[in-house]
């Protein structure tokens, strides 16, 4: 009976308070080792596939280009040089039977999205080149579901997304790209063609420009005016996409390369900048797109002959992933 008591009490008696200690903090440690190995292997399997979507975008808008004059796909120019739409819009354009041949006429006709570099890529869409979800990067913590093609009771929507309850939400979560500002005032700019002749060195697009925010906390800082730095800090500049680690670029040649920073484009000029005064241009400066009201004012008296000064837009709050 003694025995008995003995060993049925050893095997009540359970874990004890520093074994469930050490237990806790086996726990703890495991997660913090295998948390961040998780993030890492997630972004590094989205590279490839983001990769694939810029060049599969660009070689589409050269397909556009043979097909149109050589030009890649453009709305009508702002009307005020330098100010367009940041992000994706709802046009209000109104259709009793719409059709996408009768949207790219009031596009250009009515100057109903003039200047929109969205609606220049929303172009290829209407116009069947590329699929919706060739817009979406796997890296991107917003885009999460493929834009519509039309918005309800017939209007236009440029990568707007369906919302529950119905309706279009325009906050730019079908879309994680950006494109070389394609404008030099009002006018169409010198590389937005498909006859350059130093095509290899002159950046088409990249995982989404990030918006100038350097009084935000942590990683999601944005500086795109520093200098370039190699260290723990290239967040600083660097695309929202892919956990800040840098941005896949597609070239006007359609090749795409992967980059820690955005000094890539001709002489090292910031893709993410404008008129860097700096010599050479990895010093840093310059002037970032400004974002009211969904609004940019960004780059004016671009160069229209190379070198080029490129400027990728629209910009997106990688905090809050607002345009």
């Amino acid at each position: 009976m003694g025995r008995r008591k003995l060993f049925s009490a050893r095997y009540r008696s359970g874990l004890t308070r520093m074994e469930i200690v050490v237990l806790l903090a086996l726990f703890v440690l495991s997660l913090a080792i295998i948390i961040p190995g998780v993030r890492i292997a997630r972004w590094k399997m989205a590279r490839p596939i983001c990769s694939a979507n810029i060049r599969s975008i660009i070689q589409d808008m050269y397909v556009y280009g043979t097909e149109n004059q050589a030009g890649f796909p453009a709305v009508p120019p702002p009307v005020v040089a330098g100010v367009f739409p940041n992000g994706p819009e709802n046009f209000a354009i109104k259709l009793q039977s719409p059709s996408d041949r009768a949207v790219i006429h009031r596009l250009f006709t009515r100057r109903a999205a003039a200047g929109s570099p969205l609606a220049c890529l929303w172009l290829l869409v209407l116009e069947k080149y590329v699929k919706r979800k060739s817009f979406l990067c796997p890296g991107d913590p917003f885009a999460a579901a493929p834009s519509l093609l039309y918005a309800r009771h017939g209007h236009y929507a440029c990568f707007g997304v369906p919302v529950a309850g119905g309706g279009v939400s325009l906050d730019g979560v079908g879309e994680s790209y950006s494109i070389a500002y394609p404008y030099c005032g009002r006018m169409l700019a010198g590389w937005w063609n498909i006859k350059n002749s130093d095509a290899s060195t002159i950046p088409l697009a990249s995982d989404m420009a990030p918006l100038q925010d350097p009084t935000a906390k942590g990683t999601f800082r944005r500086d795109c005016t520093v200098p370039l730095d190699t260290t723990s800090r290239q967040f600083l500049y660097n695309t929202g996409n892919h956990d800040g680690w840098g941005q896949n670029v597609g070239f006007c040649d359609d090749h795409v390369t992967w980059e820690t920073n955005p000094y890539v484009g001709q002489k090292h000029d910031n893709i993410f900048t404008w008129a860097s005064t700096a010599v050479p241009a990895t010093r840093g400066g310059g002037e970032t797109v400004r974002v009211s009201n969904g609004t940019a004012a960004g780059p004016r008296q671009l160069p229209y002959k190379p070198p080029y000064d490129t400027v990728m837009v629209p910009v997106r709050n990688v905090h809050t992933g607002a345009w």
